[in-house]
This record gives structure tokens, sequence and C-alpha cells, in this order.
């Protein structure tokens, strides 16, 4: 990877106090350890890491998390540094630039839906937290460190192009509740602000997600959303809570690219939660 630096975005980061005291990648108070693989059965506690918006080139720094580090508009570049490059099979999803109300989406966060896999119950709760430093790129999505205390994050300046992999390991089957910790740049929907990815589960269909649907009245920065489905061009209170069906053992969730890059604005994404907990919600200890 080639780090550059953004000057010009770090001209007004200046403003900002950032602490470098660095990342803690694992090892919460709860035992939670962020990285590929590991499980925790408790719910709350995680790696801590101070939230805003990263560029190439800086050392993450800790802090909290639960909001955006301020609203100075530094936003994440598009760098020359490396990707990696494989295949994966995916069923493509409608690629329309789609445009949503400020009506919210719909909130199913809460009791988990009945079990359709067939597997065992888990008998207690857990959480998975995978950070992109421990996740899989494929170009022209790519990697970079943030310089806003997200650590490394996953980015692709291309529209519909460049998918980021976390390897997600549940030791039950069941449904899951997905979220993730992404930038957005400006509050709500807006056609200059890319704030959207496709996901899906290991060979499963894609959906959309339009991310910027759940960042009305949210500071400019990185937030905990929870992953959600839609199809691009409908009303944002049509989008729902995405609840894969995992059997027990490893698994693949994917982010595509859907935006591509509008001046330095890009989409990107820093860390993935699951959990069997559908009352859990990420915060800045996450």
């Amino acid at each position: 990877m080639r780090p550059v630096l953004p000057w010009g975005l770090l001209a007004l980061a200046l403003g900002c106090s950032f602490d470098a005291s660095g990342i803690t990648e694992s090892g919460g108070s709860n035992g939670v350890t962020a990285s590929s693989g590991a499980v925790d059965s408790t719910s709350s506690g995680g790696a801590a890491s101070s939230g805003d918006l990263p560029s190439s080139g800086d050392v993450p720094s800790s802090g909290a998390e639960g909001t955006a580090a301020g609203s100075s508009g530094a936003v994440e570049p598009v760098t020359t540094g490396q990707a990696a490059t494989g295949d994966l099979s995916t069923t493509t999803a409608a690629s329309d630039p789609g445009t949503s109300d400020a009506s919210g989406p719909a909130n199913t966060t809460g009791d988990p839906p009945d079990d359709s896999t067939g597997g065992p119950s888990c008998p207690q709760p857990y959480k998975q937290i995978v950070l992109v430093a421990d996740a899989s790129v494929l170009a022209p999505m790519e990697k970079s460190q943030s310089m806003m205390g997200e650590g490394t994050v996953a980015f692709s300046g291309e529209a519909e192009k460049g998918i980021v992999n976390f390897p997600v390991a549940p030791p039950c089957a069941g449904p899951v509740a997905v979220w993730a910790r992404v930038q957005d740049l400006k509050e709500g929907v807006n056609d200059k602000d890319p704030d959207s990815f496709y996901t899906h589960a290991d060979n499963e269909a894609e959906t959309a997600w339009l991310y910027g649907c759940q960042t009305y009245d949210m500071p400019v920065g990185y937030h905990w959303l929870r992953v959600q489905s839609g199809v691009p061009g409908e009303k944002c209170n049509t989008y729902t809570d995405w609840i894969p069906q995992l059997d027990a053992g490893a698994h693949t969730i994917s982010l595509r690219n859907r935006e591509g890059q509008s001046g330095m604005a890009v989409a990107a994404v820093a860390r993935l939660l699951v959990t069997s907990d559908f009352n859990y919600v990420p915060t800045g200890n996450d």
C-alpha cells in the first residue's frame, strides 16, 4: 500500500484534537476480541478506538466511538494503496443510483426471529467484532490507515466495484444482527455523498444498504449502524434490518461498494459486528 496524505483535508482537521495513544484491537473489559474468528459470549465491551474520518498515512488514535469526533468535513480519500485481487461469486442487485426520502428507515431491532436453520440454538448471546485489518479486499476496494482514529479502513473510489470480505464464525446456528462502523460525510441521503454498500452472506443474493437513511440528525463522521436491506430508489422507511440466517461455523459477510467517489468523499467501513443478541447496540467500546 502506498499511503497518500490528503494535505487539504489535514489542514481542515488541524482544528480538531486527536489522541495519539493508539487503537486497541483486542481485549476489552469483558473479553471481546476485535479480530476475525474471535467470538465473545457476553453482550458488552469490545475493542476501543476513537471515531471520525480516515486518511492514509496516519497512526490511529484511541477514544470514544459512539458518535463522530467533530464535523470538520474530513473524508476518506482514495489513495494508490494496494488492494487484493480475486474472484467472488455473487448475485448482483440493482445498481441504479437511488434516492430516498428523510422519513427514516424501519427499525426492527429487538427479539430475534425464529431460527429456520434447524441447528441448535445458542445457550447464551454471543457477539463477534471483525476489524478491516483482519478482512480481505477485492480491488478496487483497498485498505488505508485512518487519520481520525478508526484504525484500518476499507473503501473504493469506483461505483459498483470493490469488495471487503469479513470472516465470521458463529458458535451455533440461528439468525444474527449485523452492524458496521461506517463513514458518512453528510447526514442523510445526498447525491454527492457516497453512503451505501451492497451486502450479502456467503453466496447469497446481494441486497442494497443505503446507510445514509440512518444518519439524519447525526454528526459527520463514523457511526455504528445496523446493516439494513432495501431497494435503491425506494423510500428510506421501506428499508428493514438485514437478518442473515447462519449455521454454526465459518461464513463470510461481504460489503460491495455502490457509489463512486465524489470529490474526496467515499463510503468507508472500519469494522463489522455480528451478534445473536438483537437488543445489543454497539457503543464506543466496540
